[in-house]
């Protein structure tokens, strides 16, 4: 009888062990997964401010060319539209 519960005493620390293991698993996975949630999100916004900063250097024609979405409206003139500034005609071009 002693015999029984001794093995039945050893399985259960191995069984605690196990699930002790696991669960530490699983919180260092969570854990990752945040980190490369976050690390991921980083990269998104730097990739944004790159584009835009891309979009900044480029000569305007081109401009048009890297994004879809575009507003009617730039700094308060229809896109497109002409203004003669210093004597020359300067076209406003959406960014």
């Amino acid at each position: 009888m002693a015999a029984l519960h001794a093995e039945l005493e050893r399985v259960r620390q191995e069984h605690a062990l196990a699930v002790a293991e696991a669960e530490h698993g699983q919180r260092l996975a969570e854990a990752e997964a945040r980190h490369l949630r976050a690390e991921v999100a980083a990269r998104v916004e730097h990739i944004a401010d790159l584009q835009q900063t891309v979009r900044a250097l480029m000569p305007a024609p081109q401009r048009i060319e890297l994004g879809p979405s575009v507003p009617e409206r730039v700094r308060g003139h229809p896109a497109g539209e002409s203004e003669v500034v210093g004597g020359e005609r300067r076209r406003w071009w959406r960014s």
